[in-house]
């Protein structure tokens, strides 16, 4: 709108209708102030917005890199608050390679990784029980990295330690 309003003022005010051999309109002539003081503040305007713009532009990748960074640092805070039964389904997720899981909405692990932010419901293909569920990029590869030192070493040296995980994965999902 401020660009129109000085384009138009703009071609009021410097137009060299003598030379075009076209009477400037009355109205022009009458109101030559206002057209001033409009062209002013729609330069003002658009002045405005082109540092905004400009500004905008330069925090853009500074904004990215504070997402990314609250993106890990919330990463973290899940992967450390997760209980055994938690890391199970994740550590299962990322030894099977999917990020994405179909499971009972109302399991109680799953809700309780949902509000850790361990999960998240992904709208799609589901049922009234099951919904997909994703794992944060971020905490899928936190998993993948550190998740096998987070389980007891009674837990992780035991000869059963893939069934006790796939159990408790099935328990969780399957709920």
């Amino acid at each position: 709108m401020a660009f129109v309003v000085f384009v138009c003022s703009a071609a009021l005010i410097f137009i060299p209708f003598d030379r075009l051999g076209v009477d400037k309109p009355i109205f022009a002539e009458n109101y030559e102030s206002q057209i001033v003081i409009a062209a002013i503040a729609s330069a003002a305007v658009l002045s405005l917005e082109l540092v905004s713009t400009i500004w905008r532009i330069i925090q853009w990748p500074y904004q990215r890199f504070r997402a990314k960074q609250a993106r890990k640092k919330s990463s973290e805070k899940a992967f450390y608050s997760l209980n055994l039964n938690e890391l199970c389904v994740c550590w299962a997720m990322t030894q099977q390679g999917v990020e994405t899981v179909l499971a009972y909405y109302n399991s109680p692990v799953i809700v309780s990784m949902r509000h850790k932010g361990a999960l998240r419901a992904v709208p799609g293909m589901g049922s009234l029980t099951e919904l997909p569920h994703a794992m944060p990029e971020e905490l899928y590869n936190l998993v993948k990295e550190r998740g096998l030192s987070r389980f007891p070493d009674d837990f992780r040296n035991s000869p059963r330690f893939e069934d006790e995980v796939r159990r408790m994965y099935h328990d969780a999902i399957d709920w």
